[in-house]
């Protein structure tokens, strides 16, 4: 055994204490060694042999035992804050405990044996400082460890005393900053351990149980809170008057309309009663499933058992009946403060007014504020942030540039924030180009701003990028880029996707693939986005750069992002007809795998496209499976080619089309077909295109 084993299994004997003839006498001999003493004033500390220790006497709290000797001292306070017993017992159990920390970690087995050791000398051992003390270094080393595996099972060595060991790991397993995924395996194992914990079965402690509750709460883990709570009710340790934990749990069902309300209606059969944060969560799922009717069921009996709103209450409700579309009635919402005696706060206020905006109702918006301004406390910068959004969200620059000229004379100060939205403001309407001077005023307010002394951010710097690329100034952008970057100002993947557009508005397409390339391989690897690649995609596209174009699309296939079939159709259409006029088979190879990228080989949509186009785009494919047949590779299933005659298709264009095809197949590839409406089957023959091994080539210039 090693000497620090032999030392720790005398721990107990430092824990018995006697009285003591000699007063204040302090014995200065080793630590663990038999016989060792305290400073203990009157008291003495004596250690009997290992194998006859045993708990007399609990310095710190009332004995546990009734066997306590006679005239033993209860001490009534701490032993680490007691004034006989602070400096030896702390500077004892410090040491005791620093050497429990280095066994567990070194020698977990026979640190496991050192504990059960310990549990069945002591028996009650978290009655005392230092068997909490014990329970706190264990579970500390082994979490920081990360051995939640030796973590779980030393609980098993350890007294059980209202789950105190378990309470002490999910503290330290939950809060794990950066280990999300370690902290959710760590309180999923004391979930089970607790489940299997025998000696708990005769009274069940509720604390370990809500501390566990709230522990898969706080790492937002819905299906697990729910579990843990259903197995503390089927245990019988929930009652009603438990308000904290059924808000926890209700909280974690926020994105889930029906369970959250099945669970509230189960609470409230067995006589749960709400409170306030209950109903305000309610409000939060209605909100977030844009349900208004739903919402105003929840505030009405919420009201009805007499429960006051809140502001998060009416702003959660405006909200509501915003995302659901229904404007009046979040107008109304003003109507139900008035009736309960709330007195709404400016962010009420920026509510109502962002709830225009996004219905498109600016000039409503502005009737709000020419109310806000009568017989009211000034709006604050929220409020005008709010209303400066709606002037963005309805391009009107005019009104915005009025707005922040306003807010001096109001003395309200302007953010960062504020000047960043009213930039936006000074975007062009979808479809149309900015112009200069419009591009002028955005760059004017960014001067403004820098003399105001307020610093620009990321934001600043990706919306007036973004303005660039509508004004199709992409020279301006990189010079904007490159004093973002000599700032200091970290880019991300929103400023470069708006940077490539912004180069490609003016044909600077190597720039723009030059800031991709940094994006994938510089020093600051950022992953692009599905609008990232779609955006260079479209600007390889329209400026004749198609190879770089497919070889883009095929890279965001390879990241199994969606498709873009608008994309997709221009791009594939582009390369067929230029793969046509130059006979270049390497491109055609490229299309018809990019063909079977998107549709898996199957099929081919020709819905809206000309008999040319249509033709092209049906022999790149079956160019791709020839070649692919002759490298060996299996072709099976058939391949559905859809023509486009649908309900939503030209109906006069739609036969042609079809005929056009039919005509394709039958009498120039010699291919069987079975025809469905607005479809045609090449059966699972396709081997036949070894027939006509020259064939679809051949019919390439023939095309043009």
């Amino acid at each position: 055994m090693s000497a620090l084993g032999h030392d720790l299994e005398r721990v107990p004997a430092a824990w018995r204490v006697v009285p003591d003839a000699d007063a204040g006498r302090v014995d200065t001999s080793s630590d663990l060694a038999p016989g060792a003493a305290m400073n203990g004033g009157s008291d003495t500390v004596s250690a009997s042999s290992p194998g006859n220790e045993s708990m007399e006497g609990e310095a710190g709290l009332p004995s546990a035992s009734p066997k306590s000797p006679a005239g033993a001292r209860q001490l009534r306070v701490s032993p680490w804050d007691h004034a006989q017993y602070s400096q030896g017992f702390r500077q004892r159990w410090s040491e005791i405990c620093v050497k429990l920390r280095r066994l567990v970690l070194t020698q977990p087995q026979h640190a496991r044996e050192i504990l059960r050791k310990l549990a069945g000398e002591l028996g009650a051992l978290e009655n005392v400082w230092p068997g909490k003390r014990v329970i706190k270094v264990v579970a500390q080393a082994l979490v920081d460890a990360e051995q939640l595996d030796a973590a779980v099972a030393c609980a098993q060595h350890l007294p059980v005393y209202q789950g105190l060991y378990y309470r002490m790991l999910l503290h330290l397993v939950s809060k794990q900053r950066g280990r999300s995924a370690g902290s959710v395996a760590g309180v999923r194992a004391v979930h089970q351990a607790l489940r299997k914990e025998a000696r708990l079965q005769g009274g069940w402690p509720v604390k370990v149980w809500k501390d566990l509750v709230l522990a898969f709460a706080r790492l937002n883990r819905p299906r697990e809170t729910c579990q843990a709570f259903d197995d503390l009710c089927s245990l019988g340790l929930w009652d009603v008057s438990k308000v904290l934990m059924a808000n926890s749990v209700l909280n974690m069902l926020t994105d889930d309309f029906e369970a959250i309300m099945q669970r509230y209606q189960q609470m409230k059969a067995a006589g749960f009663v709400g409170d306030q944060v209950t109903f305000n969560t309610l409000l939060k799922a209605c909100m977030r499933c844009a349900d208004a009717d739903a919402a105003e069921r929840v505030y009405q009996e919420m009201r009805g058992l007499g429960i006051q709103g809140d502001e998060f209450t009416y702003n959660t409700l405006i909200k509501a009946c915003s995302y659901a579309g229904d404007l009046p009635r979040a107008l109304a919402v003003r109507e139900l403060m008035a009736e309960a005696g709330f007195e709404p706060p400016q962010s009420i206020w920026g509510s109502l007014i962002t709830a225009c905006g996004k219905a498109g109702q600016s000039e409503t918006a502005f009737a709000l504020w020419a109310d806000i301004r009568q017989g009211r406390p000034a709006p604050s910068v929220l409020n005008y942030n709010a209303l400066l959004n709606v002037c963005a969200w309805t391009y009107q620059r005019e009104r915005a540039l009025a707005l922040l000229a306003e807010m001096k004379p109001s003395r309200v100060q302007p953010t960062a924030i504020t000047y960043n939205i009213a930039m936006k403001a000074c975007a062009a309407e979808p479809g149309t180009t900015l112009k200069a001077c419009h591009l002028d005023s955005a760059f004017a307010l960014f001067e403004e701003m820098q003399a105001a002394d307020l610093v620009p951010d990321r934001n600043t710097y990706c919306t007036l990028i973004d303005l660039c690329a509508q004004a199709r100034d992409g020279r301006r952008a990189l010079a904007l880029y490159k004093e973002m970057q000599a700032r200091g100002v970290s880019d991300d993947v929103g400023i470069c996707t708006a940077l490539i557009s912004a180069c490609g508005s003016c044909g600077l397409v190597d720039e723009a693939l030059a800031v991709f390339q940094t994006m994938v391989w510089g020093p600051r690897r950022k992953r692009p986005t599905r609008p990232t690649y779609l955006t260079l995609v479209r600007v390889c596209r329209e400026h004749g750069r198609l190879k770089e174009a497919l070889h883009v699309y095929n890279g965001m296939r390879r990241q199994k992002m969606a498709p873009s079939n608008a994309e997709f159709q221009q791009l594939t259409l582009a390369c067929a007809e230029e793969a046509l006029k130059a006979d270049d088979s390497a491109m055609r190879e490229q299309v018809g795998q990019l063909w079977g990228q998107l549709q898996g080989s199957s099929y081919i949509d020709l819905h809206g496209l000309s008999s040319k186009e249509a033709r092209a785009a049906v022999l790149c494919v079956l160019a791709d499976l020839q070649q692919r047949h002759k490298q060996g590779q299996p072709i099976t299933g058939d391949l559905v080619i859809i023509t486009g005659a649908g309900q939503h298709s030209d109906q006069e264009a739609g036969p042609k089309l079809r005929d056009a095809i039919l005509h394709l197949l039958h009498d120039e590839l010699h291919l069987q077909t079975v025809a469905d409406a607005g479809a045609q089957h090449s059966a699972a023959n396709l081997h036949l295109l070894e027939a006509c091994a020259e064939a679809p080539h051949g019919l390439f210039n023939e095309l043009c």
